[in-house]
């Protein structure tokens, strides 16, 4: 019920998630399509912390209609402290994905794939200063990142998709 009288009704949720038994916390979803299936990349934690000392990681899964969901697996990255995915196609057709390595200071690394379901490591690209959030997108023939430096925004600029440098008073 809410200040005006009216009762939500709890429909659902999407099918599929649970990764564990138990309350778990899911976090940072991103979602992107490709030939007709959803894959879905989210921040996991098992049970809900209070503290960050908790081992977290990155999950994959994959739909047809973003309701029902299939677990793929837990993608193996540069440490068991990861969060706050982000996949671009790149224009060679490969897959980057860019997420925050709580265990390098909270640095931004890499991680590529050639079909979304299997990947190989890359390596730390922002290490300027700890952050988090690290969105990429391809605009005007440049990639360009966003972060979450937690005093405004970190932005980059990069013609290949691997070697940034920061834009001043952004």
């Amino acid at each position: 019920s809410n200040d005006s009288g009216k009762t939500w009704v709890y429909r659902g949720i999407a099918q599929g998630l649970c990764y564990e038994p138990g309350k778990n916390t899911y976090w940072a979803p991103e979602i992107i399509e490709h030939e007709g299936v959803f894959h879905m990349y989210v921040s996991y934690v098992r049970g809900i912390p209070i503290h960050w000392e908790h081992p977290r990681k990155i999950l994959h899964y994959i739909s047809k209609d973003l309701w029902n969901w299939e677990l793929i697996a837990p993608i193996e990255l540069a440490s068991d402290r990861v969060i706050d995915s982000c996949i671009v196609r790149l224009l060679d057709g490969r897959w980057k994905m860019w997420y925050k390595n709580e265990a390098d200071h909270g640095f931004t690394y890499s991680a590529y794939s050639n079909d979304l379901y299997e990947s190989t490591l890359g390596s730390a690209e922002i290490t300027d200063c700890p952050h988090e959030g690290a969105n990429v997108f391809f605009f005007e023939e440049k990639y360009w990142m966003v972060t979450d430096p937690w005093h405004g925004l970190g932005v980059y600029v990069s013609e290949d998709a691997q070697n940034w440098k920061r834009c001043a008073n952004i």
